[in-house]
């Protein structure tokens, strides 16, 4: 399967730091949502989170919404309301928002700290 992804949402390019919240379907027809964080003045800071939806709830996501596989990160960013120059506050509601989204689907997913 083509690689899909959507932008949910991405900071704006000026602050000292980059919140940015991607949508996917990977090479395992997974949905995988990722929060990524980079703080330009502490590296500590920084962090990745990842949500993924393995293979069979992603199908079940799809069927539940009346969509396709390759559609969920695109009904995904339409849920959640793109936004581009928002601030990590914002970063960080989209991110639950997305996952709010898999869960009324009334399917899991995994999340992990990268």
């Amino acid at each position: 399967m083509q690689k899909v992804e959507a932008c949910l949402i991405n900071t704006d390019a000026d602050l000292p730091y980059s919140a940015s919240v991607y949508a996917e379907i990977n090479d395992m027809a997974e949905l995988v949502v990722e929060y990524r964080y980079d703080d330009d003045h502490n590296a500590r800071r920084n962090f990745i989170k990842r949500a993924t939806v393995d293979g069979d709830d992603t199908q079940t996501m799809a069927t539940h919404y009346s969509t396709s596989v390759g559609e969920l990160p695109r009904l995904l960013a339409e849920r959640c309301d793109i936004a581009y120059g928002g601030t990590r506050s914002d970063a960080e509601r989209i991110f639950q928002e997305a996952l709010q989204v898999i869960l009324d689907a009334n399917v899991r997913y995994h999340l992990r700290d990268i």
